[in-house]
């Protein structure tokens, strides 16, 4: 798993990405490009399953905007979503690429227009890393609640929120269960 910078898109926007990729242990040729695990992937932490898998999280800001978990080998990739992250959304009606998005009523309010777009790159969350045993995964990571206390609600963020970090833990129930979410 690695962060890499692309090239400008077709909105005019340099965009940066995280992927997984296999090589050859022996030659260090790659042998496989497993695709994109997220989209503005600021951290990734990688360890070998007790089956010989990969397993590793990164974190994304857009497309998904999650902590991520993935198990890989030179066959494929299994990927599970383990954590959402908040995001600001935008006050203007159109988004940095120009293009035009409708107000977000639903969470509007006290004087503030929000719109259906986000161009935020904070993520509100920090990876912690991830322990493969015979039981399952287990990743561990921060982040940050809403107001109401609702770890995994995904509504809102206001750069202006004072909110206390949550110390967050997700066990999955088998390494093999990955195996079953091919992507």
């Amino acid at each position: 798993m690695n962060g890499r910078q692309l090239q400008r898109g077709a909105d005019g926007l340099q965009h940066q990405s995280g992927g997984t990729f296999v090589f050859d242990a022996k030659t260090l040729k790659m042998g496989k490009n497993l695709g994109q695990t997220s989209g503005h992937s600021f951290g990734n932490v990688l360890t070998v399953a007790q089956d010989g898998a990969f397993v590793g999280i990164d974190l994304g800001d857009n497309y998904p905007r999650v902590v991520n978990m993935h198990s890989f080998d030179q066959d494929g990739i299994s990927s599970r979503l383990v954590y959402a992250v908040k995001t600001e959304h935008g006050s203007k009606q159109s988004n940095p690429a120009g293009k035009p998005f409708g107000a977000y009523p639903e969470i509007s309010g006290n004087g503030k227009t929000f719109c259906k777009w986000s161009n935020d790159n904070r993520t509100y969350a920090e990876l912690g890393g991830v322990i493969a045993t015979s039981g399952g995964l287990s990743v561990i990571f921060a982040g940050e609640p809403d107001p109401n206390g609702n770890a995994l609600q995904n509504g809102r963020a206001d750069v202006t929120s004072s909110t206390p970090a949550l110390s967050g833990w997700s066990r999955s129930n088998a390494i093999s269960s990955m195996a079953a979410i091919r992507c």
